[in-house]
């Protein structure tokens, strides 16, 4: 993995949310840098761009640091940011940033971004060649490890709202999750109701503490063998020794030693709790069975 030195080169104050601000990202070893361009739709303070500027610097450093891929980043990426909430996304060359609970999720779309997604069509990131399962759970683990620490939006770990799913008797099998075409299924909502956005963030949860248990109990050497691969269960049991339905149990007990189910105060301090959970019973049966 390149090591890499950030330095910041002939900044431009933002003014009225259209000049953009460049942060420079260079490697030690020769290959082309990354100029990141914070294109503010905000209306952010200079103080607040610059704290965003420190995050994408922290970012790279960190998320470069994790595990080694194929995947060549762009050396231009764009960074859009908005005031509002709603869904952020990116693709090779662009990201769009949406604040939650005041936070933008600027760890887990720059690990997108630079470790790679999927297979790329026309600019844009696939997915479906690799299905969606180590690649949202590695963003998953990098934002609650290093960004925002939590669920954004409910302030919980990824490990803490696993518990609770199964509490409630909601955890997802795993063999459909890490399945390349059932996975689109999960992870991706392209129904604007509430059932579907709550199975979306269930299999980011799932995602992001199976990830995490596999890095903090095998290594991030062993996850790499698996980071967005094709036939990611036959990559599984090469690399771990055990088939994903051995690793999913070998998880899910670990989450019941480790983690406490919500107590009633958690739960009414927690905004907007009892109508997901009321959202995540409704949800077809059919998702959770195996």
């Amino acid at each position: 993995m390149k090591k890499i030195w950030v330095g910041i080169l002939g900044l431009m104050i933002v003014l009225a949310g259209c000049s953009p601000k460049e942060v420079i990202v260079k490697s030690e070893d020769g290959t082309p840098e990354i100029t990141f361009r914070l294109i503010d739709k905000a209306g952010l303070s200079k103080e607040e761009l610059n704290n965003v500027s420190e995050q994408v610097k922290e970012a790279t450093i960190i998320i470069n640091g994790l595990i080694e891929t194929d995947y060549v980043p762009a050396e231009q990426i764009d960074i859009v940011l908005y005031e509002e909430s709603g869904m952020s996304y990116g693709d090779v060359s662009q990201i769009t940033l949406r604040k939650v609970n005041g936070k933008f999720p600027i760890f887990h779309e720059l690990t997108h971004s630079l470790l790679g997604y999927g297979e790329v069509i026309d600019g844009k990131f696939g997915g479906s060649s690799s299905g969606f399962f180590t690649q949202e759970g590695l963003a998953e683990y990098v934002e609650s490890e290093y960004g925002s620490g939590t669920i954004p939006g409910y302030e919980l770990s990824l490990h803490r709202m696993m518990r609770q799913c199964i509490e409630i008797n909601r955890n997802l099998p795993l063999r459909k999750l890490t399945d390349n075409v059932l996975s689109g299924t999960y992870f991706r909502s392209y129904v604007d109701s509430e059932e579907e956005n709550a199975l979306q963030l269930l299999s980011y949860i799932h995602a992001g503490s199976f990830v995490s248990y596999l890095i903090e109990e095998y290594g991030l050497k062993t996850f790499e063998k698996i980071y967005n691969v094709d036939q990611l269960n036959i990559a599984i049991k090469e690399s771990y020794g055990k088939d994903i339905d051995t690793l999913e149990t070998e998880w899910l007990d670990y989450i019941m030693e480790k983690e406490q189910p919500l107590n009633d105060k958690e739960k009414n301090d927690m905004k907007g709790y009892y109508e997901l959970e009321k959202t995540i019973l409704q949800i077809d049966d059919r998702y959770y069975s195996k």
